[in-house]
């Protein structure tokens, strides 16, 4: 006997398609990630990666600052 399982975004996918299928969602209706959040609050979140601006040993407020404005962030 073969098991299978779907990776969560395929079942999430499958969710939506079946809704949109039965009129639940309307063709072309906009998604807002928020509703999507609540609605598969069950589902974990998928992982992502932070970047890191900073090095533990920095201290100084202006130092931070300074790293943050070179990597681009909050400009």
């Amino acid at each position: 006997m073969k098991v299978v399982k779907d990776l969560l975004s395929e079942q999430i996918y499958k969710i939506l398609k079946d809704d949109i299928i039965n009129s639940k969602i309307n063709f072309g209706e906009v998604l807002v990630n928020k509703n999507l959040q609540e609605r598969f609050e069950d589902y974990p979140a998928e992982p992502f990666r932070i970047k890191s601006v900073e090095t533990v040993k920095m201290i100084d407020k202006a130092a931070r600052e300074e790293v943050i404005k070179k990597a681009g962030y909050n400009t």
